[in-house]
């Protein structure tokens, strides 16, 4: 009798820390931070230009964009700050195509 009681007991307290967990996860909506960056029309050079922000890599905490564009990543910044994100780390580096021409690209990884 004990160990049915014990079990229903176990049973019940699972039962109530998936619900809350369910409830949360249903509380708090995803946001598509990729969809935000490619439709911004702050965000492109001009009207009809493609976005100049990239988003690398997207997850619930944790965000990483990148831009050859050191003004643009910055409105992209802005941007992804209104979702709760804030800087982690700022990183700016060269690219060489076989043509010889360069730019400087600018990666920045923010998180909640």
């Amino acid at each position: 009798m004990i160990k049915i009681i014990f079990i229903f007991a176990i049973t019940v307290s699972v039962i109530l820390l998936l619900s809350e967990q369910s409830s949360y996860a249903q509380s708090t909506p995803t946001v598509n931070l990729t969809k935000i960056i490619s439709e911004d029309k702050e965000l492109r050079l001009c009207p009809t230009c493609s976005n100049r922000v990239d988003v690398l890599y997207e997850s619930p905490n944790t965000v990483a964009l990148s831009s050859d564009y050191i003004d643009l990543i910055w409105k992209g910044v802005d941007v992804i700050k209104k979702h709760g994100y804030k800087i982690d780390d700022v990183v700016s580096y060269t690219t060489t195509s076989y043509t010889g021409t360069g730019s400087i690209n600018t990666m920045v990884v923010m998180s909640k």
